[in-house]
């Protein structure tokens, strides 16, 4: 991802992508042994893919991806999605772009990454105008705006509110955006080394202790910045925490989102791309809706 999930040169926003009559047929029903034995749900799956239905395509895809039922395949994942997204589908549409975000399972091409959030956007899906938003709020790939990356954010309600009040802080002033709290962890240096063991380049000490995670999550929860990209670092490294790169990428994504530029923002973001480098797309979905979880819940506890 260099900076994330992010794109190439600007593109004319494109119109919504026609939805083909398979896809809108409703997908069929799986019974509990067919949800739970990857065996029995491919046997629903593969002969309604080789058949053109979207769904199963994209559904294929998916098992492709993981593993789940066949052998690990990322390029027959990416295969498979480019199918169903070609007939219109958006969630397959959001995950090729992911694929060519990444070079996973195809040759990376940030053009083309786009070309397909852009379609996928159009449809509403929220991961796409996520991915975009980044791409706008960034400058990664395309002209720096704030206003489109706002625009973008507002449309993934009410998570999206969020990330746009703080696309929209950044701009306007350069304090942090992060509101107070009570209980911050004592102030160590934040974490500005990278998942994969390099150092960043603004690094002047150790991040804290691995007995320390339990504070730092607190303040993490409790909406500070700092305490959420030292988390991401120990979620990263596996320091003091178990190691897991969905909620590294989660935590990375979310300090990024609600401090203004500087060292500890560059850190966050680095290794939220560092983590990605070594997540499968369907994982870095899974984080990105994981932080915009967040994101709600958290809205939701300030208007209490």
């Amino acid at each position: 991802m260099q900076k994330a999930i992010l794109l190439l040169s600007l593109i004319a926003a494109a119109a919504p992508y026609p939805v083909t009559a398979q896809q809108t047929s409703p997908p069929p029903r799986l019974t509990i042994q067919q949800q739970t034995d990857p065996a029995e749900a491919l046997k629903i799956w593969w002969p309604r893919a080789h058949r053109g239905d979207a769904n199963a395509q994209y559904e294929l895809g998916l098992l492709y991806g993981t593993g789940t039922g066949l052998a690990l395949d990322l390029a027959k994942s990416a295969e498979w999605h480019r199918r169903a997204a070609e007939q219109g589908h958006d969630k397959a549409q959001a995950m090729l772009g992911l694929f060519y975000n990444t070079g996973q399972g195809v040759t990376k091409n940030q053009a083309e990454a786009i070309k397909w959030w852009r379609k996928s956007a159009a449809q509403g899906n929220a991961d796409a105008r996520f991915n975009l938003g980044m791409a706008y709020w960034q400058g990664d790939g395309v002209p720096q705006d704030f206003d489109k990356a706002a625009v973008l954010f507002r449309k993934m309600a009410p998570a999206g509110n969020n990330y746009a009040r703080s696309v929209l802080g950044t701009r306007s002033r350069p304090e942090s955006t992060v509101p107070p709290v009570a209980a911050r962890p004592t102030q160590s240096a934040p974490a500005l080394t990278v998942p994969n063991g390099s150092s960043a380049p603004n690094q002047k000490t150790p991040p804290g202790p691995p007995g320390q995670f339990q504070q730092y999550l607190a303040a993490a929860e409790n909406g500070d910045g700092i305490a959420q990209s030292q988390i991401a670092y120990m979620y990263a490294t596996g320091r003091g925490v178990a190691r897991n790169l969905i909620e590294a990428h989660k935590w990375a994504n979310l300090s990024a989102s609600r401090l203004a530029p500087g060292d500890v923002r560059d850190a966050s973001i680095a290794n939220r791309n560092a983590a990605a480098s070594k997540m499968s797309p369907g994982d870095i979905l899974k984080a990105q809706q994981r932080a915009r979880d967040w994101m709600e819940a958290f809205q939701k506890r300030q208007r209490q």
